[in-house]
């Protein structure tokens, strides 16, 4: 189990410095320790799907980024993580969707997972950025005016 941690921190590292393809593999070799030595819903093998999923998005791969963000979406739910760490993964999901082009059903996945985590006082600075720069990407490619998010914002 240990080996799994150790995995996950060189990939968190590898992961913001934009290596890529190291980060992969460190995030496969993580989950696959986590996978044979935890059991079926425990954080630490959904935070591997995410961040799976999040390194498969920025190399231009959404439909294989799509099924760990699935994955950890499910397995997040079932674990009853903290809302935010769900909307977290529902954000990467709506990304996912919306860099195949399917935009209708991206949407929800990108507003929903906004909402809930910009009204989180337990979300990261960085993870709130990160899902608002999702929207707005999403609304301005849409032609969508920019105050389309501060209509997000205020909505329930």
């Amino acid at each position: 189990f240990a080996t799994g941690y150790i995995r996950t921190t060189l990939a968190l590292i590898q992961t913001e410095r934009g290596e890529y393809a190291e980060a992969e593999a460190q995030w496969r070799a993580a989950l696959a320790v986590f996978e044979k030595h935890s059991p079926a819903d425990h954080p630490h093998r959904a935070a591997a799907e995410y961040f799976l999923g999040v390194v498969l998005l920025a190399t231009h791969r959404p439909q294989e980024a799509e099924a760990y963000f699935r994955a950890a979406l499910s397995r997040t739910q079932r674990a009853r993580e903290n809302e935010w760490r769900v909307a977290r993964v529902a954000s990467g999901l709506g990304e996912a969707l919306y860099a195949q082009g399917r935009a209708r059903e991206a949407e929800s996945y990108l507003v929903d997972s906004y909402r809930t985590i910009s009204a989180s006082p337990y979300a990261d600075v960085r993870t709130k950025e990160v899902a608002r720069d999702r929207v707005m990407r999403f609304y301005t490619a849409h032609g969508q005016p920019a105050d389309r998010l501060l209509r997000v914002d205020a909505d329930p």
